[in-house]
């Protein structure tokens, strides 16, 4: 039988330096994502310094979706250049519950560093940070 004094939970602190980050409504991320996951197996997300904006883009055989958040948009907004590619079914599966209510902080750098995500959960009682790995070609 499991017991919760069998959860060992413990603090994974990376020293990653990021060059961007942000904090976005889970909706407008939750939207981005589940428009990716129904045609393509990946999504780009890059941030354009000269416009101060975050684009979420996908393309698959039969269709290309995009969505830009503007910096108005977004709180704590630094940006930098970035263009990472990460698996479409995975990021869906962890902003399918996010809507209005919930802001997500974002932190992104260049192709070969991991995005932080952090989003709360159980109506506000707790928090996800997941480091999610770009696809590297």
């Amino acid at each position: 039988m499991f017991k919760s004094e069998d959860i060992n939970i413990t603090e994974f602190n990376p020293d990653f330096e990021y060059d961007s980050k942000a904090v976005v409504r889970g909706e407008e991320l939750n939207k981005a994502v589940d428009a990716a996951d129904r045609f393509a197996d990946y999504i780009q997300i890059k941030i354009d310094t000269s416009s101060s904006e975050l684009i979420l883009q996908a393309e698959g055989d039969t269709d290309l979706t995009e969505r830009t958040i503007s910096e108005q948009d977004m709180e704590n907004f630094t940006a930098s250049d970035v263009n990472s590619v990460y698996m479409a079914e995975l990021l869906s599966h962890l902003t399918k519950e996010l809507d209005d209510t919930n802001s997500v902080k974002m932190r992104l750098s260049q192709t070969d560093r991991p995005m932080f995500l952090r989003f709360p959960i159980a109506d506000g009682n707790g928090h996800t940070e997941c480091y999610i790995a770009p696809r590297i070609s």
